[in-house]
């Protein structure tokens, strides 16, 4: 612990006065005798000069104890009533100040504050009152979107533009849980608020509807979707439909601030994606009705970003509309030109849609999309091998062939030379469509739960993100935290000790999500101590058949991944989990907050730091003490109420709670 320097100078500052005060009385009587009586006087004090240091050390250490006492009772008063302030300013918690401490002013005032607080929280009740009466109505229709919302017959997600789930009915909840890929815990639930949903659906998929989503929305589409299929790590097959996300209330051409997810599993009986099955996958993508102009306007930009090729889009008819899969034809289009970038270095190219003359072979009803080039010899032999080869579109691969595409399509490929242009082409027929009518509403069917999992607040946190704040950078109430806690066999993890439980929940925009929780008994392979079996509880019986740390740490991993790690004394912790790098491969590397360091942080003047003692002075109620998940809870809500705090100090960034946390004393402990 960090002394108070002021203490420190109230307990030593006696000593120093009585010495300067002997010294001085020694001085002056000295100066006033002569020589003969200054050796007298020596011959009389020398031999009891010990005598003399024993009174002085003996009555310095009294008066400095005195000192030091009164200083803590009267001098650090003041600074731990204005600690006991601020926790009452920038929370909510119940506590009231202690009026018994420090001098006669130090007392009053507390008192004084404490009728404040009473006067403050009637004041607040009623504007509670008051608001809940207003928004009863508000809460009557969120209570019916979410019944609507649950009664649907698909799984549905609702996510920010980054991706962050905001959303989520119970039937998803159910329904991706048995996809998931990580089954060791019991009841693991893939997704979560504020997690992303890219670790469960491809991001190329998601990103292509979504693109094809806001085409429609800028075309001025007044219900625009896109579906697509895509594959999970269990090898299931998911249909997913996409519908964005707007403002009521925002003006045309506003950009999306989300996207609404259905999702269905079309193929519950597939154990494993095989090659044969990835193509099969493939060619399942739904064929849907696309503005043939933004079908160009797509493929051009995909061009352009993966091969660096400057891409013309001209001669474009923008009345046609097609009948397509969009994301392996562009996966086609990407392949072919890149075979054109990279054996014959062409760097710019021209795409073109028109219709089909109606007297062409096999043209009728099509439109013939042109990739055109400035005219190079190439070999009919080397047009077949491209368009029978698997698709390469940069780092990504496909089963699927060109060939494969266009048949999906009914389509064909030609290659074409024109000598008096001097140019070439990829000739691609593509069938036609007319423009998708308005999707219907889908069918409600009767279902007895709610969607509990849900916070529209997430909404405004895809800002920071999207402009490409580093993690250091962002605000605390901005960022996913996982906070955890350990039961352990003992409290040397560098002498054997291992985990016997792991209990975390999460923090997602500043709110405690009870809902999403995780706890596992590990069998750690090594007898538990009576001493610690006292604390917690867990006896070896309940023990045995528990899966192996090498088991769980990897569920572990997949629940706190993409979040900040929060612990209390977190160095105990971190150590029991680096020690299982080794062996399990598993590395928890995100940045790591700790409650006692930063309880440290806000209250310096306290005596203790114990969570016992935090959540005192925080108002949080202790339940589940000496329970992984217990202690989670408490460690969580001890948090979000230091929060405030360390804004208060001007620490509002993860960096910035990060530096004032090595700043402390506490922070040099280790394990």
């Amino acid at each position: 612990m960090k002394v108070d320097a002021r203490e420190l100078t109230a307990a030593l500052l006696p000593a120093a006065l009585f010495a300067l005060l002997l010294a001085a009385a020694g001085g002056l009587l000295a100066a006033t005798m002569d020589a003969s009586e200054r050796a007298a006087l020596w011959t009389v004090v020398g031999p009891r000069m010990a005598l003399l240091l024993m009174l002085w050390l003996v009555s310095a250490l009294a008066a400095g104890l005195a000192l030091r006492a009164a200083w803590l009772r009267f001098g650090a008063a003041p600074g731990r009533l204005a600690e006991a302030v601020q926790v009452l300013i920038h929370t909510d918690a119940p506590a009231r100040l202690d009026s018994r401490a420090g001098s006669a002013g130090s007392r009053a005032l507390a008192v004084a504050v404490n009728t404040l607080v009473v006067q403050r929280n009637t004041l607040r009740q009623g504007i509670a009152t008051k608001v809940a009466e207003a928004s009863r109505d508000v809460e009557q229709e969120r209570q019916r979107l979410a019944s609507l919302i649950a009664g649907l017959p698909q799984s549905v997600v609702v996510c920010n533009l980054d991706g962050r789930i905001l959303l989520f009915n119970a039937r998803a909840r159910l329904q991706f849980r048995a996809l998931a890929a990580v089954a060791v815990v019991p009841g693991f639930d893939a997704i979560a608020l504020g997690r992303s949903i890219y670790a469960v659906l491809d991001r190329g998929g998601v990103a292509h509807a979504l693109e094809a989503v806001q085409q429609r929305l800028q075309r001025g589409a007044a219900y625009p979707s896109a579906q697509f299929v895509t594959g999970t790590q269990g090898g299931q097959l998911l249909r997913v439909q996409m519908t964005p996300v707007k403002a009521p209330d925002a003006p045309e051409g506003t950009p999306l601030n989300g996207f609404v997810l259905m999702v269905d599993n079309i193929a519950r009986d597939m154990a494993e994606v095989t090659a044969e099955g990835l193509r099969s996958l493939k060619t399942r993508w739904p064929m849907e009705d696309m503005l043939g102009a933004d079908f160009v306007a797509a493929a051009a930009r995909r061009i352009e970003s993966q091969h660096g090729a400057r891409v013309i889009a001209s001669e474009v008819d923008a009345q046609l509309w097609l009948r397509v899969d969009s994301y392996t034809l562009i996966q086609a289009l990407l392949h072919l030109s890149g075979r054109l970038a990279d054996e014959y270095g062409v760097r710019r190219v021209q795409l073109r849609l028109s219709l089909a003359p109606a007297g062409s072979a096999g043209a009728a009803d099509k439109a013939q999309l042109d990739l055109v080039w400035a005219a190079q010899a190439i070999s009919s032999e080397t047009v077949t091998a491209w368009e029978t080869e698997a698709i390469q579109a940069g780092a990504s691969s496909s089963p699927l062939t060109v060939r494969d595409v266009l048949e999906r399509h009914g389509g064909t490929l030609w290659f074409e030379r024109a000598r008096v242009r001097q140019e070439a082409c990829f000739r691609l027929l593509l069938p036609l469509a007319v423009e998708a009518a308005a999707m219907e509403t889908a069918a409600v069917t009767a279902h007895a739960s709610r969607p509990e999992f849900y916070d529209f607040d997430l909404f405004a946190h895809a800002a920071h993100a999207a402009a490409g704040h580093a993690l250091a950078d962002r605000p605390l109430s901005e960022i996913a935290y996982t906070v955890f806690d350990t039961e352990t066999t003992g409290l040397q993890p560098s002498q054997g000790d291992g985990i016997i439980q792991i209990g975390a929940t999460r923090i997602v925009a500043g709110k405690l999500r009870r809902q999403a929780c995780f706890e596992q008994l590990v069998d750690p392979q090594r007898p538990l101590s009576a001493a610690g079996i006292a604390i917690h509880g867990i006896e070896p019986a309940m023990l045995r058949g528990q899966p192996l740390i090498k088991a769980v740490l990897p569920a572990f991993h997949a629940f706190a991944q993409d979040t900040v790690l929060v612990a209390h004394n977190a160095a105990f912790d971190m150590r029991f989990l680096q020690l299982q790098e080794a062996a399990t491969g598993i590395v928890f590397d995100q940045p790591v907050l700790d409650t006692l360091l930063l309880s440290a942080v806000v209250h310096p003047q306290q005596a203790s730091h114990r969570l016992e003692a935090i959540a005192e002075r925080l108002g949080v109620t202790l339940l589940g003490r000496h329970t992984a998940l217990g202690d989670a809870m408490v460690t969580a809500e001890v948090f979000v109420r230091l929060l405030p705090l360390l804004q208060a100090m001007g620490i509002h960034t993860l960096g910035q709670a990060l530096a004032a946390s090595k700043q402390t004393g506490l922070a040099q402990v280790s394990y």
